[in-house]
């Protein structure tokens, strides 16, 4: 997803402005009725969350935490190539939320077919969406 270019000039600031367009297209597509799926990992040290959840504190959102053991990310990450070894790792301890999702779903004792169909599940019971208000209030808080 992202060109090579990025990593020429002050790759904070650029994620930053990144992140904030995408923030801003979600919205823009839920103000126009239509749902939106992003993966995305929110990361402390960038302000991601309280972006996210000050934005878009009155909209309906699933909070889905994809996971496995840090042995699998390491084995994804040498498959894919094109990541620094132990990158996902070294995102751990910056990750948020820590604990506060809807859902958690772990690919590595599940297919991507269950993982799905639970998200889809959960995704018909709108109701039963609370981690993202919680996060909203405890973000506009700090």
């Amino acid at each position: 997803m992202w060109p090579e270019k990025i990593f020429e000039g002050d790759f904070t600031q650029i994620y930053v402005r990144i992140q904030t367009v995408m923030y801003h297209t979600v919205k823009l597509f839920s103000d126009s009725g239509i749902d939106v799926v992003v993966e995305i990992v929110l990361l402390a040290p960038y302000n991601a969350l309280k972006e996210l959840t000050s934005l878009l504190q009155n909209y309906s959102v699933l909070l889905v935490h994809v996971t496995c053991s840090i042995e699998e990310l390491h084995r994804r990450e040498t498959e894919c190539g094109d990541r620094e070894h132990g990158q996902a790792e070294s995102q751990l301890q910056y990750l948020v939320p820590q604990d506060t999702y809807d859902l958690t779903v772990d690919t590595l004792f599940s297919s991507v077919d269950d993982c799905a169909d639970k998200i889809i599940q959960l995704a018909r019971c709108p109701n039963q969406w609370t981690a993202f208000k919680k996060l909203s209030m405890q973000t506009s808080v700090d």
